[in-house]
């Protein structure tokens, strides 16, 4: 386990270097190639002082766009997530601008830099992407629940393979002890409606005492259907969620 996370924190701390190389290499070679091919008198100084401001802005971003942890996400939401990121990240970086060298920092210059940036940095969390998801293990699951909220689960987690959640088993008759059975080889307890509170203190019991995961669903009520239930499934905690 303790080895797991050394290994799970190298590749995090990869990805952050890898990231924080190509917003100072691709802004660099912006910066370079613009001064050299329009052949203007700029103060250099100003340009190399915002590169320290980018790596700042740039990691406060991506973190909390969730973009430092990309397994169990599918690919398109790591792209839409650099996306908003880095239209953030410039506009922050041109507000920023405003307050240096009366605008010295060129504004198209900041905008090519941007886009190579998003193409390059999709490219290179691609990679990552596809490494975090080789190492996540399969997990075991259990529902447990009515008939009708089990089956509901399932069908979600069907068509959500990135999740790594394999239902091994459904349980619908959690009164009588029935999930005990095959508690052993379950990773995971996904607990649905239809369990009474007794019931969900037993299995979450269980799983503290057996270094098991556990994660409860409940359905919401959705206010745009004056009442009725609502076909929301969201997660107290954990990777699960349904819309």
């Amino acid at each position: 386990m303790d080895r797991d996370i050394k290994f799970l924190g190298t590749r995090k701390s990869l990805l952050i270097l890898g990231d924080i190389f190509i917003i100072v290499i691709i802004a660099y070679a912006t910066i370079n190639m613009a001064v050299r091919y329009s052949g203007a008198q700029v103060e250099m100084d100003v340009y190399y002082g915002m590169l320290p401001i980018m790596v700042v802005v740039s990691c406060i971003l991506f973190n909390i766009y969730g973009l430092f942890s990309l397994a169990f996400k599918q690919y398109y939401e790591v792209v839409v997530g650099l996306a908003v990121a880095m239209l953030n990240f410039v506009i922050i970086i041109m507000a920023i601008s405003f307050f240096i060298r009366e605008f010295g920092y060129s504004r198209s210059i900041l905008l090519v830099a941007m886009i190579l940036q998003f193409i390059l940095l999709s490219l290179w969390k691609y990679l990552f992407w596809r490494i975090e998801n080789a190492f996540v293990q399969p997990r075991n699951s259990l529902l447990l629940g009515s008939p009708v909220e089990c089956e509901r689960v399932l069908g979600h987690l069907q068509v959500q393979p990135h999740l790594k959640y394999q239902v091994k088993h459904v349980c619908i008759e959690c009164n009588e002890g029935q999930w005990k059975k095959v508690a052993n080889d379950i990773d995971l307890f996904i607990i649905c409606s239809g369990v009474t509170l007794l019931d969900r203190a037993d299995i979450v019991h269980y799983c503290h005492v057996h270094n098991k995961c556990v994660f409860r669903l409940i359905r919401t009520a959705n206010p745009a259907t004056s009442g009725q239930r609502s076909g929301n499934i969201r997660t107290l905690v954990g990777q699960l969620v349904f819309s």
